[in-house]
């Protein structure tokens, strides 16, 4: 991952930001507040303004992955019958020893079973745009800290022994995205919702190990389905990262339950 964007890219992710922006207030003016999480494709906080979710995904509908790496965490979400919603998160990321802290020459070798934790803060709005309120679009931004993997420089395998590695120096990183998804409820009765969803963010992220660093902007499109069954959801994802080197498609998942008083 380069330091900073190429001046063409830079302009055309500049570009790209401002008339998502102007897109968003343009539909914010215009359109009203919406029910539900349709543009997530979960449970509607009218059935329990409070949801806990467990599973694992991508950064922008999921738990925060990066580049592909297994992730999995918990999240509780809250939020109004209409309008504002947020969510906190924490999760654990799993590396192998070909991971980005190595491929940027942050670190010269992690453990073959290098793990970080990481919290986050995301939240969104939600907007109608159908008299039925069937579909509805949400910008959405959100926040991660990263803290791990442990890094090493020094390392060394003896004949017919384990790799001893020493000097371990913790990773560290960040990640700042901000985007929109759309839903469509196709399906609605009144246990039963199946409500296809896809998004795009702009994701900002930064890693650093000791006083070397690297950083990275980039494109990641989400595509899922909501399973919504009464207070529970189930959310299968799909995420591809766009314009990010060694970047791969991840799959996810989530398994939610709201809770709370009917409103």
């Amino acid at each position: 991952m380069p330091n900073s964007l190429p001046g063409s890219r830079f302009f055309i992710a500049a570009f790209s930001v401002a008339r998502l922006f102007a897109i968003v207030l343009a539909i914010t003016i215009s359109a009203r507040s919406a029910e539900g999480q349709v543009c997530t494709g979960a449970a509607p906080f009218s059935s329990g303004h409070v949801r806990i979710g467990v599973g694992g995904g991508g950064i922008g509908a999921g738990f925060g992955g990066t580049a592909g790496d297994a992730s999995a965490g918990v999240r509780l979400s809250f939020g109004a019958t209409r309008g504002p919603f947020a969510s906190v998160a924490a999760s654990m990321v799993l590396y192998g020893s070909e991971n980005p802290f190595v491929r940027e020459g942050l670190a010269k070798r992690t453990t073959d079973d290098a793990s970080a934790d990481l919290v986050g803060v995301a939240g969104g709005y939600g907007i109608s745009l159908s008299e039925a309120r069937k579909i509805e679009f949400c910008p959405l931004a959100g926040l991660l800290r990263q803290s791990g993997p442990a890094s090493y420089d020094n390392c060394s395998t003896p004949t017919g022994g384990n790799t001893i590695c020493s000097g371990g120096v913790e990773g560290s990183g960040r990640v700042l995205w901000f985007g929109g998804n759309i839903g469509v409820l196709m399906t609605g009765s009144p246990t039963f919702g199946l409500v296809p969803f896809a998004g795009a963010a702009y994701v900002s992220s930064q890693m650093s190990v000791g006083e070397r660093n690297a950083s990275d902007g980039y494109v990641e499109v989400t595509v899922g389905v909501g399973l919504v069954y009464r207070r529970v959801t189930i959310r299968p994802t799909l995420t591809f990262p766009v314009g990010l080197e060694h970047g791969e498609p991840q799959v996810g998942i989530e398994f939610a339950l709201n809770l709370g008083h009917k409103s």
